[in-house]
């Protein structure tokens, strides 16, 4: 009964930490989406989401790469 348990809490502890994980990851991926800023900064202006900044200049598609620490991160 004791492994039963421990094995448990093992599968428990991975399973929150994947979905901490995804949460942050999710998190960093919609700072970029929503967070885009002109080239020059004026106080009051809204910042761009990349859906409206393609739609705005008719782009079709984009890729997004973002490294950290040297890899990719997503």
């Amino acid at each position: 009964m004791k492994i039963k348990f421990e094995k448990f809490f093992i599968l428990l502890a991975v399973a929150v930490t994947a979905a901490f994980g995804q949460n942050v990851l999710q998190s960093r991926i919609e700072r970029v989406e929503k967070g885009l800023l002109p080239a020059v900064l004026v106080k009051g202006d809204p910042t761009w989401t990349v859906q409206e900044r393609m739609t705005n200049y008719k782009i079709p598609g984009v890729s997004i790469t973002v490294i950290d620490d040297f890899k990719i991160a997503w």
